[in-house]
């Protein structure tokens, strides 16, 4: 009986005794189930078919061109109005892409709370670029 060990005796690391279920807690390292989201070809990056982002993009560039031209040739009410309306338009288009962007991460689970900042602060700029330019022309 030398060479044999006491009931509860530790085997190996972490193991005690020969019934491992006998009394022991729950392992907190065994897998979980695994949840998948319905279709797993989710794609990584928010691609829509028409991008609204490159067509703000592409008004805030117009807008700002008007400006420059603008101001070089001396400022009037018609070319104010057009720079105006073209900020007002990229302000406008870039909401509607963040409101798709932000659709498709609340659908594929992610945080959309930037998205939701950035639509608030473009919804916030259209009266303020309003103000500016009555303030501009008519004073």
């Amino acid at each position: 009986m030398e060479g044999q060990k006491p009931p509860g005796a530790v085997i190996f690391a972490g193991h005690a005794g020969p019934d491992p279920n006998q009394g022991s807690m729950p392992n907190p390292y065994e897998h979980a189930p695994i949840l998948h989201h319905a279709d797993p070809n989710v794609p990584l990056k928010y691609q829509p078919e028409l991008s609204f982002r490159t067509l703000s993009t592409t008004a805030a560039v117009v807008g700002l061109t008007i400006w420059v031209l603008s101001s070089a040739l001396g400022n009037s009410i018609l070319s104010n109005g057009l720079c105006c309306a073209t900020l007002v338009l990229t302000a406008l288009l870039d909401s509607v892409h963040n409101v798709g962007k932000r659709r498709w991460l609340i659908e594929t689970e992610q945080s959309s709370f930037g998205e939701l900042v950035n639509l608030l602060m473009n919804l916030f700029l259209v009266p303020v670029i309003v103000i500016v330019f009555f303030v501009i022309s008519f004073l």
